[in-house]
């Protein structure tokens, strides 16, 4: 005999023992540092699934802890307003890729756009500043292109600096919703999605 050794099935049940330990350690250290109050808690049904979502929370919630900490201010604000409303975002600052055919170096793949803040049903272009000419070309494109936007998600512009009416209304035109406030951010989004909290519950 050998002992000591660890044949194929006592190597698989550790593991798989292993892995569902992480995922309890993940779930608890979540509910504490990551508001868990806004996790679908039905995609828990299965280990693997449970492991997904929070391996995602984690990952957006760093991407909005760094976010905040950085020198440059439009980078800062975006973190700040995703972490106002975190309960709600499913990704932040996500970069779309599309596919380019190239006959030199072959195909490769182009960010076609970035997403600021992604929740459940909206894509948020976050807007810091006053201009506004790049921005609006985003915001069509995130309504008009299907791989920016596959699943038709309304589009939002969060633009608590802009108060030029014509640059409203050009966003509108467009087909986003332009919020200017926090506290109207936030109502909108429970009004359009509900509470995740309730949700959850």
């Amino acid at each position: 005999m050998n002992k000591g050794k660890m044949g194929p099935v006592g190597s698989g049940c550790f593991f798989g023992l292993f892995r569902v330990v992480l995922c309890f350690l993940a779930f608890f250290t979540a509910a504490i540092e990551a508001r868990a109050d806004r996790v679908d808690f039905r995609a828990f049904e299965n280990t693997e699934g449970s492991c997904t979502v929070l391996f995602q929370l984690f990952d957006t919630r760093g991407r909005i802890s760094q976010a905040q900490e950085s020198l440059d201010y439009a980078t800062r604000f975006e973190g700040d307003v995703a972490n106002s409303i975190f309960r709600w975002v499913v990704a932040f600052r996500k970069e779309v890729y599309v596919p380019v055919q190239n006959p030199t170096h072959g195909n490769s793949e182009r960010v076609a756009a970035e997403i600021d803040v992604e929740t459940g049903e909206h894509l948020i272009e976050v807007k810091s500043g006053s201009s506004h000419i790049r921005k609006v070309v985003q915001v069509r494109r995130m309504l008009n292109n299907r791989r920016v936007n596959p699943n038709d998600k309304g589009v939002i512009v969060f633009a608590p600096n802009i108060f030029d009416p014509a640059i409203i209304r050009e966003y509108e035109n467009a087909g986003a919703v332009v919020i200017q406030d926090m506290d109207a951010l936030i109502a909108y989004l429970r009004a359009t999605e509900g509470d995740p909290v309730k949700k959850a519950s």
